[in-house]
């Protein structure tokens, strides 16, 4: 447990919030990730009575989860202690593979229903709160809500106008707790210094950039603040590394930075507070198809596990067992493929403990994402570029960037696929 999750778990204000407003049969949704609400999550296992017969659905969960008996668990993203097959299983919870778009706008239309959204936000300024590190689906569900629970902080950033919801005392309640955002801080290994170098030679002047959650993320960015200028940023998550970006001159500073969450270290989140020109939006906005098949020069790039010889991918499902859900990459890829201008990256390591992450086929039941959405395959051991080749010629060069030891193999597979 982290030691942000143990001096929140046992909040008396938190516990005595949710006293209030909780009943059997309620459909409560908690926010996700670097902003998810600690000390609100750790208190709903004080009150199994109260949720009897509700449905309780969170995302990415980087701490504990409660013991909640009686309840319907959903994710649309398993992770943590819910990031094995095992621990599902264990704690009774549905994965629904949905992606960041589908979530957040059914929950923002009423397809999916809320009863009371449990958040992280600021105390209010101007009569008003930033949901801070998290906005993605959670902004929605807090808006659609019959009431929302907020704990705040001090140390929780104010993420621009987009983040807000009005503090409303007949359905927002505030319950100051000394919130804060989790910590994150990425190490950086050579195999991801050296997808930067490739990546980095992928993208153009003046390009939208898209960033997914790799540990290449930060050398990349590195590269492309000394080499381009007239970047722009409509990306899912923020990091440490805007702020190099933002120093450097390489961003068009006529374009607001576009995000949907953020995770970073404590200096980056003071930093990130009341930033001017950062926004962060919900993913019904960020993820919205019509708005990234418009974007100049689009480039999506993500980090993903596998990729088959016929160009699928697998996001979902490791050698462990599942290991994630498809979140913001289905949304972004599709949205990049779509784009007259756009390229669709995904980038991996070639190999994990002796295997290849460049496969013959997918044992998961269906692909993260089809072929059709991935355009460009980075390894660092080179580009695979798929467009306009045929499947044998997909295949060969998928082959071609796996590691040399696995490389023979998968020469011979593509050669004999029935493609």
């Amino acid at each position: 447990m982290s030691a942000a999750v143990a001096a929140a778990g046992t909040s008396p204000s938190a516990v005595a919030a949710l006293g209030d407003v909780l009943e059997p049969g309620q459909d409560v949704v908690v926010g996700q990730g670097f902003g998810a609400p600690h000390a609100l999550l750790a208190a709903l296992g004080e009150h199994a009575e109260r949720l009897a017969g509700s449905r309780v659905f969170v995302g990415m969960l980087i701490d504990r989860l409660p013991e909640l008996p009686g309840t319907a668990l959903r994710t649309f993203f398993p992770s943590g202690p819910l990031g094995t097959e095992e621990a599902l299983r264990r704690h009774g919870v549905e994965y629904v593979p949905l992606s960041l778009h589908e979530l957040a706008s059914g929950l923002r239309s009423g397809a999916i229903p809320v009863d009371v959204a449990l958040a992280q936000g600021t105390p209010a300024r101007d009569g008003r709160h930033s949901l801070g590190a998290t906005v993605d689906f959670i902004g929605p569900a807090v808006e659609r809500a019959r009431v929302a629970v907020l704990e705040t902080g001090p140390e929780v950033p104010w993420t621009g106008a987009a983040s807000t919801v009005a503090a409303d005392r007949d359905r927002v309640v505030e319950v100051p707790c000394g919130a804060r955002p989790i910590g994150l801080e990425r190490r950086v290994g050579a195999r991801d210094e050296q997808l930067a170098d490739h990546l980095a030679e992928l993208i153009p002047d003046g390009a939208t950039l898209q960033f997914g959650m790799g540990g290449w993320v930060g050398p990349l960015v590195e590269r492309l603040a000394r080499l381009r200028r007239g970047l722009r940023l409509h990306t899912g998550l923020l990091g440490d590394w805007l702020v190099g970006l933002v120093a450097s001159g390489a961003l068009e500073g006529n374009h607001p930075i576009m995000g949907t969450a953020a995770g970073g270290t404590p200096a980056f989140y003071r930093w990130l507070d009341g930033a001017a020109g950062v926004e962060l939006a919900p993913a019904d906005v960020t993820h919205d198809p019509l708005t990234l098949e418009s974007l100049p020069r689009f480039h999506a790039i993500n980090s993903v596990l596998e990729v088959c010889l016929k160009g699928n991918v697998n996001t979902e499902v490791g050698h462990g067992g599942r290991r994630g859900g498809v979140a913001g990459l289905a949304d972004y890829a599709g949205g990049a493929t779509r784009n007259p201008d756009g390229v669709s990256i995904v980038a991996l390591p070639a190999s994990a403990g002796g295997r290849s992450r460049i496969v013959v086929s997918l044992a998961a039941d269906r692909p993260s994402l089809p072929a059709k959405t991935v355009d460009v395959v980075v390894t660092e051991h080179g580009v695979a570029d798929l467009r306009g080749r045929d499947p044998r010629e997909r295949a060969r060069a998928l082959a071609a960037v796996a590691a040399p030891e696995h490389r023979a193999a998968l020469e011979r597979a593509a050669a004999e696929l029935e493609l």
